[in-house]
């Protein structure tokens, strides 16, 4: 049974080109752009959002990409003498851009705002290759994802069990850190929830051609080695150990963008030796 109304769009873009190619040097680039933009436009009835989880503030809301972030952000903050939160004195994002007490009295009062989409706007890829004269072969590979966040949960449990710094030493830390690791989930907008942008050199290759004097001589009709490095280095704002670490466990699962004590990819050195007969 159909019950929305969803809205996508975007571009895939592929360009390839032989920038030099004679007989002592051959030189080719490679780049892919694609983008992607969803919109709920409608819910059937009076719906305007369908919770996906609202621990982690993942939710469908009418006029948002699928998927989105909304939670509760911190604006400003400050601690008393022995590094507790004062309640009067947080400010909360509000969704129309401005501020408000996130507290009246005890009872919290803070709005959830729009973080951003859990899935990528943008993503694509830049490859290179080099031959030279047709024996040493040179290559690189970078790729990227742009404009979409992921929930460091790792962060939130190390305020969950207390194991943060900042609630170690919070005359020393940032007042708004502090009272995110103090509250767990509440104030997740404010640095549990972040950009994950990234980008990557997924490989370094480098390969030796045998020449085709030496292959008559060996009887095979070509042969090549080659040694390659892979996720050898990444560019991110990402706050845990990996942007592309994924958890996908149980309730947790899901539509949820979450990181949670996950491995980060693993650096490789690849030799390889190819013959053909």
């Amino acid at each position: 049974e159909n019950i929305a109304e969803v809205k996508n769009s975007g571009i895939e873009l592929l360009i390839n080109g032989i920038v030099i190619n004679n007989n002592k040097l051959k030189w080719d680039l490679t780049a892919s752009l694609a983008t992607n933009e969803s919109e709920l436009m409608s819910i059937d009835g009076n719906e305007q959002s369908i919770t996906l989880s609202n621990d982690f503030g993942v939710f469908h809301r009418v006029g948002y990409p699928l998927g989105s972030f909304f939670h509760h952000k911190l604006v400003s903050a400050q601690l008393d003498a022995k590094g507790v939160p004062i309640l009067s004195s947080l400010k909360c994002a509000t969704p129309t851009g401005g501020s408000e007490a996130c507290y009246n009295g005890n009872t919290f009062v803070g709005q959830r705002v729009y973080i951003g989409p859990s899935t990528p706007k943008m993503e694509g890829a830049f490859t290179s290759t080099v031959l030279f004269n047709k024996q040493i072969r040179l290559g690189v590979t970078v790729d990227y994802k742009l404009g979409h966040y992921k929930y460091d949960n790792t962060r939130r449990v190390r305020g969950a069990f207390t194991i943060a710094r900042e609630l170690a030493y919070p005359l020393e830390s940032d007042p708004i850190d502090v009272t995110v690791f103090r509250n767990n989930y509440l104030f997740s907008g404010s640095g549990h929830i972040n950009d994950a942008s990234f980008a990557r050199l997924r490989e370094v290759s480098a390969s030796y051609i045998l020449p085709s004097e030496l292959n008559q001589r060996l009887g095979i009709k070509g042969a090549s080695f080659t040694l390659s490095g892979r996720n050898l280095f990444f560019i991110s704002n990402y706050s845990g150990l990996d942007p592309e670490t994924m958890f996908l466990g149980g309730a947790r699962g899901g539509f949820v963008m979450l990181d949670q004590n996950a491995l980060p990819q693993l650096s490789q050195v690849v030799g390889s030796f190819n013959i053909k007969f």
